[in-house]
């Protein structure tokens, strides 16, 4: 009896000890050896002040012209998705009859008349981290919910397209933020643990956890959780803080 039980507690702590040796040698294998070979990064309201200056401003003109009231705090919690995967939202805050079709398209005539005329800037400490990541040689790719056509044209007219290999719409992908399709698109064959993504918004934050990829998040704007907060990699004033970080 006494042997099997010394044998037992013996195995039982051999047991214990390879699992925390297996667990101590990922981390250390994570931290050091698996670099970070690619960034992927949400737009609105991170690389570009859009969702203050451009979007919100849109909505409230849109929303007006249709005789509808603008509700700042309800379209907070939109930010991030798509506008036509928000049409339950949509329809429940302003009834059924909601002219859906007519405020979209007058939203994305306001923005492009805005776009057009440059009427939209940077973000503070964007050409810092993308020279940086650049230099580094970091791949970065967008994974915005914005049409691809729009995000395209800002990108280009603020002089920073050519940092990103690649841009990603919402329109690619069957199912928009919070599901993490957009980033996995982005990732191409890269693993989730080679990535960051950066985010400020409560969707784009649970689309990046879903992806199983490190999340950066910049506050700014919109409304975020204390999930959210927990779930981050880092949370940082301004984007370009992440230089100390990568």
């Amino acid at each position: 009896i006494y042997i099997c039980t010394y044998m037992d507690i013996h195995v039982s702590s051999s047991l214990t000890f390879f699992i925390l040796a297996q667990d101590i040698f990922n981390f250390l294998y994570n931290y050091f050896c698996m670099k970070k070979k690619i960034c992927i990064f949400d737009m609105d309201g991170l690389l570009i002040d859009s969702e203050k200056g451009m979007w919100f401003r849109n909505e409230e003109i849109a929303l007006r012209e249709l005789g509808y009231e603008y509700d700042n705090p309800f379209f907070r919690t939109l930010m991030g998705r798509p506008f036509i995967a928000c049409k339950d939202e949509l329809y429940g805050r302003y009834g059924n009859d909601f002219p859906l079709e007519s405020f979209l398209s007058r939203i994305y005539e306001l923005n492009e008349e805005q776009i057009l005329n440059n009427g939209i800037e940077l973000m503070p400490g964007v050409k810092e981290i993308l020279t940086y990541l650049m230099i580094k040689n970091i791949e970065c790719v967008v994974g915005t919910s914005t049409q691809k056509h729009l995000a395209l044209k800002m990108l280009e007219n603020l002089g920073i397209l050519d940092y990103f290999s690649e841009v990603h719409s919402g329109t690619e992908v069957n199912n928009p933020k919070p599901a993490p399709d957009i980033f996995l698109l982005c990732l191409k064959d890269y693993k989730p643990q080679e990535a960051f993504v950066f985010e400020d918004s409560h969707n784009g934050i649970r689309a990046a956890v879903n992806a199983g990829i490190d999340v950066i998040v910049v506050e700014d704007a919109a409304p975020l959780t204390e999930e959210d907060y927990s779930d981050a990699y880092k949370v940082l004033h301004q984007i370009d803080e992440a230089i100390e970080l990568i």
